[in-house]
């Protein structure tokens, strides 16, 4: 593969340009599709891609001894050019938000410069790190409403925060299983308070997304639909959270967050008919 391909990993770009689809939906409440939110899709893209690449660059030291198959390490793309290309992509991302709103121009920016603060600084924070990805997750769908004009939207907003808390608890989960991988690199959450006291931090962001899922219901902007199939997610958030606390495979509990993450998405769509 094409090292400028390679370096994007395009699929997590393409789960952001979704998530912006779906802010917008959940936010205009219909599938009434406009450039805007075609701007904000490729917008979404370009930045996250950017914000993979500056990763890279910072981490480039680390990945010769973790993942030398990289583009940067494997010497398929020269660090100085990799953060030249970020910059390009950061540009051209902030250009398109530019183009819809203030608004999204101001979530755009936003959102790149918690990317690139998470890469230069960050990452290696024990926490911080693990909020900026999960309310950067959060922003995508913010920056949907954003697209469409509503972004103080209810139903937008109540999803950004599930998304928010979910990915908190993915991203812990994560840690605790990347325990060994870290040692030496970074500091993370498990390593400073142990697995025990982590999976309980993880239990309540899942705990505290379960309590903002009957937010649009509530308010009158979402059908008798989304509240059924959200208490399914919401059972699946719950057990995941009971499981995590006991289990001794959190790779299985972060895939749980990712996948109950995904059937959220769908009870928002659903809700919007």
């Amino acid at each position: 593969m094409d090292p400028h391909i390679e370096i994007l990993r395009p699929a997590n770009g393409v789960m952001a340009a979704i998530a912006v689809l779906v802010g917008y939906i959940v936010a205009i409440g219909s599938v009434t599709l406009a450039a805007p939110v075609a701007a904000a899709m490729l917008s979404a893209f370009l930045i996250l891609s950017a914000g993979m690449v500056i990763n890279d660059f910072y981490d480039a030291d680390i990945d010769k001894k973790n993942k030398p198959h990289r583009p940067i390490p494997s010497g398929r793309m020269r660090r100085a050019r990799a953060f030249q290309y970020s910059l390009a992509l950061f540009a051209l991302g902030l250009a398109a938000a530019l183009y819809i709103s203030y608004a999204a121009f101001a979530v755009a920016t936003a959102a790149a410069m918690l990317l690139y603060l998470y890469a230069w600084r960050l990452s290696a924070a024990p926490f911080t790190g693990n909020l900026i990805v999960a309310f950067n997750t959060g922003l995508t769908f913010i920056f949907g409403a954003a697209a469409a004009g509503e972004v103080l939207s209810i139903p937008a907003i109540a999803l950004a925060g599930m998304a928010l808390f979910a990915t908190l608890a993915r991203e812990i989960y994560k840690s605790i299983q990347d325990m060994k991988a870290d040692k030496g690199h970074r500091e993370t959450l498990p390593m400073n308070i142990g697995v025990g006291k982590s999976s309980l931090v993880a239990a309540f962001a899942l705990a505290t997304a379960v309590m903002l899922s009957p937010i649009p219901y509530w308010a009158g902007t979402l059908s008798a639909k989304y509240i059924l199939l959200i208490a399914l997610v919401d059972a699946g958030f719950l057990y995941t959270a009971f499981n995590g606390m006991y289990s001794r495979n959190h790779a299985k509990e972060a895939y749980y967050c990712k996948l109950f993450q995904a059937a959220a998405l769908i009870a928002f769509v659903a809700g919007v008919f």
